[in-house]
């Protein structure tokens, strides 16, 4: 039987995945730019917008767990494919919205200090 804390976690974390958006605001320099196409393979945004998906699940949990935190910046790191996608968690009423920063592709990419990474 399940322990009713696991319960009201599932069903909160339910709610919140329900109530994340994907907003891809890339910054277009020539280095974000640059960055989507590192090492001969190109990132479309349509790669960008899958990779963050996927992610929505842990990041709802971390959100629940206070993990991480509304207006805060987080990395996303997909290990098998070496992108990572620097976002900022905000929220309007009751939406929690990811923008993305900016991506790149690289094996060891290290984030700023106190950014909080997201592996999938």
């Amino acid at each position: 039987m399940k322990k009713l804390k696991q319960i009201i976690l599932e069903e909160t974390l339910a709610t919140v995945i329900q109530n994340v958006n994907v907003k891809l605001k890339i910054h277009k320099t020539h280095h974000a730019e640059d960055r989507k196409t590192r090492n001969g393979d190109y990132l479309s945004d349509d790669d960008i917008v899958d990779v963050v998906k996927t992610a929505i699940p842990k990041i709802a949990e971390d959100l629940v767990l206070n993990i991480l935190k509304i207006n805060e910046y987080i990395l996303i790191k997909e290990k098998l494919s070496s992108i990572n996608i620097v976002a900022k968690l905000e929220k309007t009423g009751n939406i929690v919205d990811i923008v993305v920063v900016t991506v790149m592709i690289k094996d060891n990419f290290i984030p700023k200090s106190g950014t909080k990474v997201v592996n999938i």
